[in-house]
């Protein structure tokens, strides 16, 4: 049998196991962490638990359109620079990752991180409008 100490979040036979000592940090946590840390507010979407935010996004994907709406479904003002807006699960809602283009060129000082499970299947679909040239990808891989 293998000595692993309990700090490391491992089993007897090297699995790696939930612990209080060793915590388990999805990207959604890290994202979450990241935004309470370098900003006032954090406005968080899912569009997994939430399957109507994808009504939100079907008349117009303006951010003038959109900030406001999406200020009521968060429950608090979105602030320009102070809030960061998080899409969570936005493979599925396409037009809601179209939308990035027109935050980037008609309101860039709103903030916003997306995230997805898929996002990667999702992009490279034949009918899919994604916003070339204006994202920045980052994998998050975890260390023991």
């Amino acid at each position: 049998m293998k000595h692993v100490s309990k700090n490391h979040g491992l089993s007897g036979s090297g699995e790696r196991k939930r612990t209080p000592q060793a915590p388990y940090f999805t990207k959604t946590y890290s994202i979450l962490e990241f935004g309470r840390t370098h900003y006032e507010n954090v406005a968080y979407f899912n569009f997994e638990t939430n399957p109507k935010l994808n009504e939100t996004f079907k008349e117009n994907i303006s951010p003038d359109y959109l900030i406001p709406i999406l200020s009521h479904i968060a429950g608090q003002t979105i602030v320009k620079e102070k809030t960061l807006i998080v899409f969570d699960e936005v493979q599925l809602c396409e037009r809601a990752l179209t939308s990035l283009k027109y935050f980037c060129e008609n309101a860039p000082d709103y903030h916003i991180i997306v995230a997805g499970s898929l996002l990667g299947v999702a992009v490279n679909r034949a009918k899919f409008s994604f916003p070339v040239g204006k994202e920045n990808f980052a994998l998050l891989t975890a260390t023991i």
